[in-house]
């Protein structure tokens, strides 16, 4: 049936002196027309809708009498480079520090070329307030560390009782348990024997009173708390382990000191951040 209606329109046009055209091209693409303020570009050739930038393609005028858009350049991405088309139509990427923003306040964020980032750490920004502290920023934002510092305790930036030998106690940077802002707070390490105690002003080991049990009680509860035994007409004087040092490598027991109000003193357990102890909670290594 196909076949013989060719036929028939073949016939027809031969007689009516007119030939028959098939057109079997694709038919154009789809592009996005080109707008002005007045509505669509009009346009008689290609040349009339060149915008002289190479990055939004090449334009045309469309069949229709319209210019009509390329296809736009996109250019990939690097990291944290931004991949930008510039007026040659040629590709290039731009760092962008803002996409390596860490969270961490003291550190510099900053885009490479190779689109890597960057955080440079500033300790200068990191100043706590507290002597016994060294002042790093760890380059990271974790729990409470969201400013991405840290007060490191320096222990050596207390000063010691001057004897040193045979010393009951030392003071420790533990800020959480000291009274000032030196940081500094007492540890007693429990070393005194049965029957004596530590005294805090010289960190020696005493004698508890005898005989009778006046002055048992010095109002210090983190060097032991004294009790007063009697057994008729006899007193003597005890004292319970209080503030043994905690063995625990990354913990330690310091007093807990309240300079108006003495009597209060407790002993607690403080977590040792040093640097040792400090790489396991964190994930990095200070200064790394």
């Amino acid at each position: 049936m196909r076949s013989s209606l060719l036929g028939s329109l073949f016939v027809v046009s031969l007689l009516s002196g007119c030939s028959l055209v098939m057109d079997t091209s694709p038919p154009d693409p789809t592009y996005t027309a080109i707008t002005a303020d007045a509505g669509p570009v009009p346009c008689s050739h290609d040349a009339d809708c060149d915008d002289g930038d190479a990055c939004t393609g090449v334009e045309s005028c469309g069949a229709t009498g319209y210019c009509v858009g390329g296809q736009a350049v996109v250019c990939p991405s690097v990291g944290c480079a931004i991949g930008e088309c510039h007026g040659d139509g040629q590709c290039k990427v731009v760092p962008t520090d803002a996409l390596c923003d860490d969270a961490a306040d003291c550190t510099a964020d900053a885009c490479q070329d190779d689109g890597v980032c960057r955080h440079t750490a500033d300790d200068t920004q990191c100043d706590d307030g507290i002597a016994c502290t060294k002042d790093i920023c760890l380059g990271v934002a974790i729990g409470n560390l969201h400013t991405g510092c840290y007060g490191l305790p320096q222990d050596n930036r207390c000063t010691q009782p001057s004897n040193t030998v045979n010393a009951c106690a030392a003071f420790v940077c533990a800020p959480s348990a000291a009274p000032d802002d030196t940081g500094c707070a007492i540890a007693p390490n429990g070393s005194c024997a049965t029957g004596m105690r530590c005294n805090f002003d010289t960190f020696a080991c005493e004698h508890l009173p005898e005989a009778t049990c006046d002055g048992c009680d010095d109002g210090n509860p983190c060097n032991g708390i004294e009790t007063c035994l009697t057994n008729g007409t006899a007193e003597t004087c005890t004292r319970a382990d209080n503030c043994t040092r905690t063995q625990a490598t990354c913990q330690r027991t310091v007093c807990d000191q309240h300079a108006n109000d003495p009597a209060n003193d407790v002993c607690v357990d403080v977590r040792k951040y040093d640097t040792s102890c400090l790489a396991p909670i964190v994930g990095v290594t200070p200064g790394g």
